[in-house]
């Protein structure tokens, strides 16, 4: 009797717990958490994040994203893990922030509105960092759900090509604007 009621009580305590995680929109995966939203789905990579870019995944290239970020901040930067509750109100901004950038480049201009029309068809790869006065940036790549390239929920991925498909998006967040906006070339 008393080990039915232990066996019972334990399947009690695991289905409670699936059914959380079932139940949880947002669920941690090692270093990276799955975001969904009511319009948007994806993968923030927090701060002790680091990929193989092996080719045989033997962990002998090790790189932190800050690597692909230098470039876009005044001196050294450094990881920053935004809360899920930033993401979900920076996400209620980008289309706003779209319509609002204006851009020279002919390309981006050209496929700029096709995006902003089907910005909740991509998934996303969230990264964020601080330059060293401590201001916040997120950078953002999108990649088109209905794509046949790899699946974003658990690494970065480097896409080169695919046009408007895939697309880089990095916000500075103390002065709510595009610091930078990268529309893959042509496939």
């Amino acid at each position: 009797m008393h080990r039915s009621v232990t066996i019972l009580t334990l399947l009690v305590i695991m289905t409670f717990r699936l059914t959380a995680i079932v139940n949880n929109p947002d669920i941690s995966l090692d270093s990276c958490i799955l975001i969904k939203g009511k319009s948007f789905q994806g993968t923030l990579f927090q701060e002790n994040y680091e990929f193989d870019l092996s080719p045989d995944k033997s962990k002998k290239l090790i790189v932190k994203p800050l690597w692909y970020l230098t470039h876009l901040a005044e001196g050294p930067i450094k990881p920053w893990t935004p809360r899920i509750e930033k993401i979900k109100e920076i996400e209620l901004k980008i289309p706003e922030l779209l319509r609002r950038y204006t851009t020279k480049d002919d390309y981006e201009s050209e496929n700029l509105p096709e995006i902003i029309a089907t910005i909740d068809k991509y998934k996303r790869q969230y990264i964020g960092f601080k330059d060293f006065k401590d201001s916040e940036y997120l950078w953002i790549q999108f990649i088109y759900s209905e794509s046949k390239m790899a699946q974003p929920d658990k690494s970065i991925i480097r896409i080169l090509g695919g046009g408007s498909s895939v697309f880089i998006l990095t916000l500075d967040l103390r002065k709510w604007e595009i610091k930078e906006l990268i529309i893959n070339g042509p496939i």
